[in-house]
């Protein structure tokens, strides 16, 4: 993971709120070297998008000079993943505003209005529908109540062009890496974060881009590599790694229940195939949280 990139990320413009969560995804995943090379279905799974969103995402921001891509090669002469570099090195840090870009939502609210009902059309999966980016956002949040509520307090942010789509999906993922093992009453409802503008908290974000993961998922190595084809290494840092694994019941032991049903619902059909169970956590008292049986 590359700090310097995930930084530098934040601080461009993108052509728009769908290319601006590639590149936000793209910097997650880079190496010390800034480069990464998920597929495309990889960053489609993590992002809740379709893969033709990636593919038009990518080819507006190597347009934009955002991105570099390279194609690879398996052994066999099979094509694989392209590579993907990111030039922060090259492009500068100020949000750039020339003729031909789209200019930022803060600046021409009813033009920044048209413009996400444009480019956040096929950002959610077709399930979804075109909802403005609500989905994709909802999808990420960790208390799923209120969900009326937080609609209204959503469509009033991004069309007073208060805050970009692209922002609130990245923030509410931060959000809920910071509070995976924390107990759900403590965790704020999504009407009142979006109100209170915690979305702009950049201490939280900060803090949590910092935490690093020590260790990672202790059970079959296969089963890891097959989550991270599947969900993307932001996704498998997030969840699976923070979990305790149990040799002899083959059981996945999460921190919080909360983990446990995010690992159930995503990773239901691996479960079945590696022939692993989910173990959900018990409150003991005080705060604490204990394997159930």
């Amino acid at each position: 993971m590359s700090e310097k990139a995930r930084a530098w990320a934040r601080r461009q413009t993108a052509p728009c709120s769908a290319s601006k969560a590639v590149l936000l995804e793209l910097a997650a995943m880079a190496n010390a070297d800034d480069v990464c090379w998920p597929s495309n279905r990889c960053l489609a799974a993590v992002l809740q998008v379709t893969p033709r969103t990636i593919q038009r995402s990518l080819l507006k921001l190597k347009a934009a000079g955002l991105v570099g891509v390279s194609t690879r090669s398996r052994d066999n002469g099979g094509q694989t993943s392209n590579l993907y570099r990111l030039p922060i090195d090259s492009v500068s840090d100020v949000p750039r505003n020339d003729a031909d870009d789209t200019p930022p939502v803060a600046q021409a609210p009813s033009q920044g209005r048209k413009n996400l009902r444009e480019d956040t059309s096929d950002e959610v999966s077709p399930a979804e529908g075109s909802d403005g980016g609500f989905g994709a956002w909802w999808s990420h949040y960790p208390k799923k109540v209120g969900i009326r509520n937080a609609r209204k307090q959503f469509d009033q942010l991004v069309q007073r062009g208060r805050v970009l789509v692209a922002k609130l999906i990245e923030a509410a993922r931060r959000y809920a890496l910071s509070v995976h093992d924390r107990d759900p009453k403590f965790i704020k409802t999504p009407a009142n974060w979006l109100a209170q503008g915690c979305w702009d908290d950049e201490d939280v974000s900060e803090a949590v881009v910092a935490r690093p993961i020590l260790e990672e998922f202790g059970g079959p190595r296969e089963l890891r590599a097959a989550v991270v084809k599947r969900l993307g290494s932001a996704w498998t840092r997030s969840w699976l790694d923070p979990c305790a694994w149990s040799v002899s019941s083959r059981e996945i032991l999460p921190r919080t229940s909360f983990a446990g049903d995010r690992i159930q619902r995503d990773l239901g059909e691996l479960l079945r195939r590696f022939d692993v169970r989910v173990v959900m956590p018990q409150v003991l008292g005080n705060g604490r949280w204990a394997a159930g049986e």
